[in-house]
């Protein structure tokens, strides 16, 4: 069986890019990473990135499961931090308590921790972290 955390990955990008709210912000552009750029040009902002993560295992009896801390990043290069907020609650309606399909694991949980809203050092970008905490079990 896969690592549960690619899964996770696949589902949190999929729900992401099919919700109305989200992609009415952002199109289709949820990446794990931007697409390749060219020298001297710049990506399409504003846009959604699949940022660090940490799995810890949870076993007992009647679970093998994983519990992950996945962060999403959004980015914006408007003025000020109003479509990186807007951007951070779309992200936040479409997953806290979420019940999505993770293929090979039962989601058990979905739940956003906290959110972030940081200014980056080029002075033009607008940047959230959320945070989300997933809990699956392996299906047998």
């Amino acid at each position: 069986m896969s690592d549960p955390g690619l899964a996770i990955q696949a589902a949190l990008i999929g729900t992401l890019r099919a919700t109305g709210a989200v992609t009415a912000l952002v199109s289709t552009r949820v990446y794990d990473i931007p697409p390749a750029l060219q020298p001297g040009s710049m990506p399409t902002f504003p846009y959604v990135t699949i940022g660090e993560a940490q799995s810890i295992t949870e076993r007992a009896d009647c679970i093998d499961g994983t519990e992950h801390f996945v962060d999403l990043h959004a980015w914006s290069r408007s003025p000020g931090f109003v479509e990186v907020k807007r951007i951070a609650g779309a992200m936040r309606a479409a997953l806290h308590e979420a019940e999505i399909e993770v293929s090979g694991y039962r989601l058990i949980d979905l739940a956003m921790q906290d959110v972030r809203y940081l200014r980056d050092p080029d002075g033009l970008t607008s940047h959230a972290v959320l945070q989300f905490r997933v809990l699956v079990d392996a299906i047998d």
